[in-house]
């Protein structure tokens, strides 16, 4: 079994719209929507799981997370996207 799930020369389903729908946002508009939510939920999180935590201490830490959690799901998103194009352009996702 080929470890690449697109090496079996096509028949891939395409991605779903909503998908191609949030590749297509401009970053900017990635961070507006992610960011509020990391944030929330990091909060949610170390409120949950550590709540011998300071106020101050759970909040800082929700911010370092969110922020990190944010990056990360920017970036991701653009490098899938860029990988899926270069796929689909009959590219290796390696060659630059």
């Amino acid at each position: 079994m080929p470890s690449d799930p697109h090496a079996d020369g096509g028949g891939a389903k395409p991605p779903p719209a909503w998908l191609l729908w949030w590749e297509g946002r401009t970053p900017r508009f990635q961070i507006a929507v992610v960011l509020p939510v990391a944030l929330v939920a990091m909060f949610a999180f170390h409120v949950g799981f550590f709540p011998h935590l300071p106020l101050a201490l759970d909040i800082t830490y929700a911010v370092f997370w969110g922020l990190v959690l944010t990056a990360l799901v920017v970036v991701g998103t653009r490098n899938e996207a860029r990988k899926r194009r270069q796929r689909e352009h009959g590219e290796e996702p390696g060659d630059d």
